[in-house]
C-alpha cells in the first residue's frame, strides 16, 4: 500500500482569546467556579437575542487570511441541531453553507506539499461535562458560549508525520498571529478523519496534544489495515483516543450532515467581511525566508526555531540586531536554550525579563570568551535566582592544556591509532580534556591544540 492510499483529514476547534463570550457580555475564562459566568443567552433561555463578538470575527478573519483562504463577502449563522446536556439550546450556532474563509492551504517545510484548507468557521463552544464516581452528570455552562474558530482542512495528509509538520506549522502561525500561546495547544482540539482509499472513513474526536494525533492516526491505520487484510467491513463510525491504552475506542455511528438538520439563525443578521478588514503581521514562512537570507543560514535550521518558539525568535533578532549575528548565538538560543528553560520550567518570555542579564552572557560566548557549558549553567543559576552570577573568562594560557593533552596521549597510545583511521576520534579527546579543565578552556582552542600534537605524533 502506498502512502498516498492513506487519506487524513483535519478539523482543529480553536479557542479564541477574547475577553467575552461569541454571542453575549459573559466574560470568556475558564477558571471561574461553575455556572457563574453565565446569562439568559448562552443559557438559551426564552426571549433572549444573541449579539455577535466584533472581536471574535476579526481574529477568525485574520486566521482565514494567514491561512491564504478566500474571504466571503457575506456571511451568517446556523442553528446545528443535536439533543445533549452540554447544550442548553438544544442546538449550536455555527457556520454552515457560508463559511468566513474557504479554499485555502498551508505549505509543508519540509516537501513544499500544500495541505488544502476547505474551510475557516466560526462557532460557539458547548458547556463542559464531568462524569462523577457515583455515575451523575455535572455540566458548567461557563463555557458555552466561549468563541472557537473551526479550521477544516482537506484529506490531503498521509501520514503522522504529515500530520505533526502540518500542526506544528499551524500552532506557529496562530502564535504569530496572537491566537496562542506557546501553550496554544490547551486551547485546541483536533477532530482526525481517517480512511484507506476506498474504504469508509471514521472519525476519532476531540484529541488534545500532537503526540496523542500522532499516536491515534498510527493506531487507527493500522487498525483499519488489518480489517481490510481479513476481509473485515469498515464502519463509518466516531471514536475516542484512549490516551492510556494509545488505541482508538468505538463511541457511536457516525453522523452525516444532514443527521444535524442545519437551519438559518433567525436571530443574527447576515454579516459583511473582507481581506481589508485585518492586516496580517509577518507569519512562519516570511520570518523564516528573510532570516535565512540575511544571515546566510540554511531554511531548515531557521524554521527549527521560528516554529518552535515566537519569543525565542524575537530574541535571537534582537541580539542580533546589537551585537551582530553569530553563529554561536544562533545555535545556542536554538538548540541550548529550550533545554535551560524547559529543565527551569521557565516560559520563553523569561528571555526579556533577563535580557540585559542575557545579551551580556552570549556577547561573552559570541567573543569565545566563555563555553557554552559555562553559558548554559549562568542562565540557568540566573532563572532560578534571578542574579547574574560572576562568569569566569577562559583561560588563554594554553601551555596547561598542550602539557595535558601530551601526557593523555601517551598514556592512550592506541587513540593515536584510531584517530589516523577516523579523525573524528579528536571529539573525544576535546570531550575528555573540556571534564578534566571543567570548561575553563574553549573547545576551540582545546581542538586546535589537540589536532596539531596528533599530526605531529603522526608524523
Amino acid at each position: 500500500m502506498s502512502t498516498r492510499d492513506v487519506m487524513i483529514g483535519l478539523e482543529m476547534h480553536i479557542t479564541l482569546p477574547t475577553k467575552s463570550k461569541l454571542f453575549c457580555s459573559c466574560p470568556a475564562t475558564h477558571d471561574a467556579e461553575p455556572n457563574t459566568n453565565i446569562c439568559p443567552i448562552c443559557m438559551g433561555l426564552p426571549g433572549s437575542k444573541p449579539s455577535l463578538n466584533k472581536d471574535a470575527l476579526l481574529k477568525a478573519v485574520l486566521i482565514a487570511k494567514a491561512l491564504g483562504c478566500k474571504i466571503n463577502e457575506q456571511i451568517y449563522f446556523s442553528r446545528k441541531v443535536y439533543f445533549y446536556p452540554d447544550l442548553p439550546k438544544n442546538y449550536q450556532i455555527t457556520q454552515f453553507e457560508v463559511p468566513i474563509g474557504y479554499d485555502g492551504c498551508l505549505a509543508l517545510f519540509s516537501s513544499n506539499k500544500k495541505i488544502g484548507i476547505r474551510r475557516v468557521h466560526l462557532e460557539e463552544d458547548p458547556a463542559s461535562i464531568k462524569y462523577t464516581k457515583s455515575g451523575n452528570v455535572l455540566v458548567d455552562y461557563n463555557r458555552s458560549g466561549i468563541p472557537l474558530v473551526e479550521v477544516v482542512t482537506e484529506p490531503h495528509i498521509n501520514s503522522s508525520l504529515q500530520a505533526r509538520e502540518f500542526l506544528n506549522l499551524l500552532t506557529a502561525n496562530l502564535q504569530y498571529l496572537g491566537i496562542l500561546s506557546e501553550k496554544g495547544h490547551l486551547a485546541m482540539k483536533t477532530d482526525v478523519n481517517i480512511s484507506i482509499r476506498g474504504y469508509e472513513r471514521v472519525e476519532i474526536k476531540n484529541i488534545s496534544g500532537i503526540y496523542d494525533i500522532e499516536k491515534a492516526i498510527e493506531y487507527e491505520i493500522k487498525r483499519q489495515l488489518k480489517k481490510i487484510k481479513y476481509g473485515i467491513r469498515i464502519e463509518r463510525e466516531t471514536l475516542r483516543f484512549d490516551d492510556k491504552r494509545k488505541i482508538t475506542i468505538p463511541v457511536r455511528r457516525k453522523e452525516f450532515e444532514e443527521d444535524y438538520g442545519y437551519i438559518f439563525e433567525p436571530d443574527l443578521p447576515v454579516f459583511h467581511t473582507n481581506h481589508e478588514m485585518v492586516k496580517l503581521p509577518e507569519l512562519p514562512a516570511e520570518k523564516v525566508e528573510r532570516l535565512s537570507k540575511l544571515y546566510n543560514v540554511p531554511l531548515a535550521e531557521v524554521a527549527e526555531l521560528v516554529l518552535f518558539s515566537k519569543p525565542l525568535t524575537e530574541f535571537f533578532e534582537n541580539i542580533a540586531k546589537e551585537l551582530g549575528f553569530s553563529a554561536k548565538i544562533f545555535s545556542f538560543v536554538k538548540n541550548t536554550l529550550p533545554s535551560i528553560l524547559r529543565e527551569n520550567k521557565a516560559h520563553s518570555d523569561v528571555v526579556f525579563k533577563y535580557y540585559k542579564e542575557l545579551k551580556t552572557i552570549l556577547s561573552k560566548l559570541a567573543r569565545g570568551e566563555i563555553t557554552g557549558n559555562v553559558a548554559k549553567n549562568a542562565i540557568a543559576e540566573l532563572i532560578k535566582t534571578g542574579k547574574l552570577v560572576e562568569i569566569k573568562s577562559v583561560s588563554k594560557d594554553l601551555s596547561k592544556v598542550r602539557e595535558r593533552i601530551l601526557e593523555y596521549l601517551n598514556e592512550n597510545e592506541k587513540i593515536v591509532e584510531e584517530f589516523e583511521k577516523n579523525p573524528k576520534v579528536i571529539n573525544y579527546i576535546i570531550g575528555q580534556i573540556m571534564k578534566e579543565f571543567k570548561g575553563k578552556y574553549s573547545p576551540a582552542d582545546i581542538h586546535k591544540i589537540a589536532l596539531e600534537v596528533l599530526r605531529k605524533k603522526l608524523r
